[in-house]
Formats: structure tokens, sequence, C-alpha cells
């Protein structure tokens, strides 16, 4: 079983344009204050990138833990698994995976 992460839960969101803080919810439905910056570079452009790629760090965890435990079944329940089943799962996986990367690449909030 997964231990509880240390890190504030997610899912955390960018800044509006030009604001490169990371927030995260307060757990009350609203914004909390930032929780990550992307400050190191003076270039906007990468900036903006890596402050995508840091607010989707909670649902790209989520997704490697999926992939993990995917993989974990594969190898080792390999003999009880209903094929349908393995298919249905990988599946989902692809496409949270997509939807975790479309975010840090900045192409969806």
């Amino acid at each position: 079983m997964t231990e509880k992460p240390m890190w504030t839960p997610g899912p955390w969101s960018r800044g509006v344009e030009g604001n490169f803080r990371i927030y995260a919810p307060d757990g009350l439905g609203r914004q909390s204050g930032p929780v990550a910056a992307a400050l190191h570079r003076h270039d906007n452009d990468e900036r903006t990138a890596n402050a995508h790629l840091i607010a989707a760090a909670p649902e790209q965890n989520a997704v490697c833990e999926k992939a993990r435990t995917l993989a974990y079944d594969i190898v080792f329940n390999l003999p009880a698994f209903d094929v349908e089943r393995l298919q249905e799962r990988a599946s989902e996986l692809m496409t949270e995976a997509n939807a975790v990367l479309a975010k840090a690449r900045g192409e969806t909030s």
C-alpha cells in the first residue's frame, strides 16, 4: 500500500499568464497560497513551461503509482489476469498519462 505523500495534495494549478507561482486547493474548494514558483530563469517562455511542469507534479506522481501497480500485477499476477480487464486498465492509464502530459506541456490547465 502506498503511503500518504508528504507534499501538499493536488491538483495544483499555475497562476494567470505572467504569474509563475503554483497553487493548490485549500480543501474548501478555493485556491490556497502558492506552494511553489518557477523563478530561476529570466526567459518567460521557459519559466511558463517550468510552471506547467511543476503544476502537473501531483498528477504525474499518481499516474506513475498506477503504472507501477499495473506493472507489478502483470509481472507477479499475470496467470490470474483477465486479458480484457488488463486492456481496460492499460487504456485508462494511457488516457490519464496523456492528460497529465498535456498539462505538463501547458496544453491544458
